[in-house]
């Protein structure tokens, strides 16, 4: 539950931290940028 927890925050951190820079979140809805995004998350 804990780590289910975790990849929600470190989620939401990049998420939001790119929609409040200016970014349009529809640029990460990508399969390779959603790979680069939970590869980062998980290592």
């Amino acid at each position: 539950m804990l780590v289910i927890v975790g990849y929600v925050v470190v989620m939401g951190a990049v998420f939001g931290g790119f929609a409040m820079a200016g970014g349009h979140l529809a640029a990460l809805w990508q399969p390779l940028e959603l790979l680069m995004i939970g590869g980062g998350a998980l290592g």
